[in-house]
């Protein structure tokens, strides 16, 4: 596997690498876990966090404080609040992981990291499906199997990254848009992956 989350981003190569213990039990946390992965896209607030993972003001002060010890997350941005003060803005530092990385990992490692984010993916799906995300005319849902060798499984691994990226730049112009016409952007639930299957299967 050479994308995962949680990891490095191209263009912070100061991030700390993930291969420190401390790091993976400080991820383990499921808090702490979900504020890495929702300012990987953007920067978050603490209060959009509480409102977000449903957590007290005093857990998610306490996981931010940690993460940004860690060089997990960093402050990005300062701005003066709706009602004074200052409100403080965070975002992940590390989000992607390297395949050097990834490699460097034991094999608890790896199926634990990959089988919390499966886990997860399941959670969101399975959320969407209920609420009824599939009547929105443009909602995707894509499942294909295909026969790559390794270079076609790097080339896989690479485009849904790219396609990530892409996302993340729509994410901040559809946030745009509706700043502008003062409208509410909805919630999407993203999941983008490519796992070989296991040795039987592929041989059938």
């Amino acid at each position: 596997m050479k994308s995962q989350a949680d990891g490095t981003l191209a263009d912070k190569p100061s991030a700390p690498l993930l291969l420190d213990p401390r790091l993976h039990r400080l991820l383990a946390n499921p808090l702490r876990h979900e504020i890495v992965m929702r300012t990987s896209a953007r920067p978050w607030s603490p209060t959009e966090l509480v409102e977000a993972t449903g957590k007290t003001k005093g857990h998610v002060e306490k996981a931010l404080r940690e993460l940004k010890n860690e060089k997990l997350i960093e402050l990005v941005e300062k701005r003066p609040g709706p009602k004074g003060g200052l409100v403080y803005l965070y975002r992940a530092s590390r989000f992607i992981l390297q395949s050097e990385e990834w490699e460097l990992l034991s094999d608890i490692e790896q199926a634990s990291a990959t089988g919390k984010i499966v886990a997860e993916l399941y959670r969101d799906m399975a959320e969407a499906l209920e609420g009824g995300g599939y009547a929105h005319p443009d909602h995707a849902l894509i499942r294909d199997h295909r026969r790559l060798d390794d270079q076609g499984m790097k080339r896989c691994a690479n485009t849904l990254t790219k396609a990530w990226k892409e996302i993340v730049k729509a994410e901040a112009e559809s946030m745009e848009r509706c700043k502008d016409a003062d409208e509410q952007p909805f919630l999407v639930y993203l999941g983008l992956t490519a796992l070989p299957a296991p040795s039987e299967v592929a041989s059938e």
